[in-house]
């Protein structure tokens, strides 16, 4: 009898998944056919989270066999998308406003220009990619990219919404049911993955759309000089320009080594006056001593691509051939200030620790 009753129960709850998916057909059916792919992407896709995270906070756990009845589906399919259209709602009333500025900022402008977090080859293979073959179309006829970043846009305002659906969903369980915050954890951790998802994609995005905006156009290239004056005046310009850019780089690399070494020097020359008041003096100093140097190799890197930026285009007017050109190369300068930036957090870390055991 027990064997009977246990295979029942397991058929039943087989039956339940079917009658689930079921009902779930006919309802994402109706839902397709009445709204745009974009308006689904941005807000009923993230509404199912919402309903999921107020689950999973309230009751512990997410059962299908408890979802009994298609009306009981098509109830939990309309909270979804009235929860989701809602909190996008919120989404692009109160929060994006607030990173949409941050992103058209002039700070955040010249942050792209050092770490657009996307290639120049990559920016021209989507660009060529989305034109249909032409790498540089004309600016006024770009309806193929358009729709290509509204897609992308679609994207990242899903994962936008999905992440506050979660946040929201686990606030208004936990709120319901007290002392289940404990186990929201991985859900409070998706939501802010979903959130660096979607602000490194907008990052991008941005970047992408700062390319096409002042990418060259073949028309306005410098003409190939002639005059004989203001050749000379040209290579003069030239030599400035190489010696201006060499001592760029030459501090590019210099200054954060120096700063690693000499910082890692002394804290191994400490070693054997290792005390709180010790750690904490020099963990404050080297720290700040860090954020100076990051900040300083910062601006070095924009003098750098001012200067290679006006040298290529004295090499143009010149007539040099492409392959004799400067090029800025990034990713050997970025894996310096990375470098920087994490030994001036690994000495505030330092100090933190010393201040914990006081």
């Amino acid at each position: 009898m027990i064997s009977s009753n246990s295979s029942t129960k397991r058929k039943a709850g087989k039956l339940d998944h079917v009658d689930f998916f079921e009902a779930l057909h006919p309802f994402m059916d109706s839902i397709l056919k009445a709204f745009s792919i974009g308006f689904i992407l941005r807000s009923v896709f993230s509404g199912i989270f919402f309903v999921v995270s107020y689950y999973l906070a309230s009751h512990g756990s997410l059962d299908f066999t408890s979802i009994g009845g298609k009306s009981s589906i098509s109830v939990t399919l309309l909270v979804a998308l009235f929860g989701g259209v809602t909190i996008y709602g919120l989404h692009r009333s109160l929060l994006y406003p607030l990173v949409e500025w941050f992103f058209n900022s002039e700070f955040a402008q010249q942050w792209r220009k050092l770490m657009p977090l996307i290639s120049t080859s990559t920016i021209d293979t989507l660009l060529w990619r989305w034109d249909q073959g032409t790498q540089q179309p004309p600016i006024e006829d770009c309806t193929g990219i358009n729709e290509h970043l509204n897609t992308w846009a679609d994207f990242i305002h899903l994962q936008f919404n999905s992440s506050l659906c979660i946040a929201l969903g686990v606030f208004i369980g936990v709120s319901s049911a007290p002392g289940t915050l404990r186990s929201c954890n991985h859900l409070i951790g998706f939501a802010g993955l979903l959130f660096l998802a979607a602000f490194v994609s907008n990052w991008r995005s941005h970047s992408v759309l700062d390319y096409i905006k002042n990418r060259p156009n073949s028309k306005m290239e410098p003409s190939i000089c002639n005059n004989p004056e203001e050749l000379k005046t040209l290579r003069e310009q030239l030599g400035h320009l190489n010696e201006r850019s060499r001592w760029y780089s030459t501090q590019l690399w210099q200054l954060p080594f120096a700063y690693i070494g000499a910082t890692g020097f002394v804290l191994a020359s400490l070693s054997s006056h290792y005390t709180r008041h010790v750690l904490m003096a020099y963990g404050l100093f080297a720290g700040i001593l860090g954020l100076i140097v990051l900040w300083h190799t910062i601006w070095v890197k924009k003098g750098e691509a001012a200067a290679i930026s006006k040298l290529q285009a004295v090499e143009m007017k010149l007539g040099l051939s492409e392959e004799v050109r400067a090029e800025d190369r990034d990713w050997d300068v970025y894996s310096m200030i990375a470098a920087t930036a994490f030994c001036a957090l690994a000495y505030f870390c330092i100090l933190f620790w010393a201040l914990l055991k006081m």
